[in-house]
């Protein structure tokens, strides 16, 4: 097969395109391409008749647990209590260096004889960006994974938000080996501060229990994360 005329369409555009997810002008564009790019008709081609390739990802709200602040009496005390027992501990270790902020983990590491990676792809208002590093809430996120082994691989999702540690997707059928391999789903962000995205695969990923008690201390070797920083109010990149 012949390569590309110009620049390749992005598998992506392509199936916004196949889906009418465009704005006029761009599906123009596209359109024009296709009619002089065999490659590229090739791949819209594919993209119609792969049964793998998700057609339209249901969207899953993405939210903290909601916190209730009442205190009671009892509980006012003993929050008073720990206050003074903190400022304490802040007097008599005065100068001793704060621990250093957690290092997020990259978004792609070498595995098993080739790359696991992964791609954080946004929606906002109709417009996609790929791996942005900005959301906004209500901004619709897809992942799309990279990696080496020719079986299907267990994985699993997990959103550090703050304290909050949220897993968006309750069915996890196993992930087939490829470039670009969709996860099914989509989520919606709906937070206001910094969240870090994180995809897990193998037989080591540790229980969620365990993820929830110990944070990102308790991701497997074979995680890639993202972070994507809050916009108040959302701009356009």
């Amino acid at each position: 097969m012949k390569g590309c005329v110009s620049q390749p369409i992005s598998w992506l555009a392509l199936e916004q395109y196949r889906l009418g997810d465009l704005s006029k002008m761009a599906e123009q564009e596209i359109k024009g391409h296709l009619d002089q790019c065999s490659a590229c008709r090739a791949s819209l081609k594919h993209l119609d008749t792969d049964p793998r390739v998700v057609k339209s990802p249901s969207v899953l709200t993405v939210k903290p647990p909601e916190r209730h602040f009442g205190l009671s009496r009892p509980a006012i005390a003993a929050s008073l209590a720990a206050a003074v027992v903190a400022l304490f501990l802040v007097v008599f270790n005065w100068g001793v260096e704060e621990p250093k902020p957690q290092t997020i983990r990259p978004s792609r590491i070498a595995f098993k004889g080739g790359d696991f990676a992964m791609m954080v792809v946004r929606e906002r208002n109709g417009r996609v960006k790929e791996n942005p590093t900005h959301f906004a809430p209500g901004d619709n996120v897809s992942l799309f994974v990279t990696h080496p082994l020719k079986d299907a691989v267990e994985w699993d999702v997990v959103i550090f938000e703050g304290d909050d540690v949220i897993f968006p997707f309750s069915q996890r059928p196993p992930l087939r080996g490829g470039n670009l391999v969709p996860i099914p789903e989509a989520f919606r962000l709906t937070g206001i501060i910094p969240v870090t995205i994180c995809v897990m695969i193998g037989d080591q990923i540790p229980s969620r229990s365990d993820l929830e008690d110990n944070a990102q201390n308790a991701l497997p070797e074979a995680t890639v994360c993202s972070q994507l920083k809050a916009q108040h109010p959302p701009e356009r990149e």
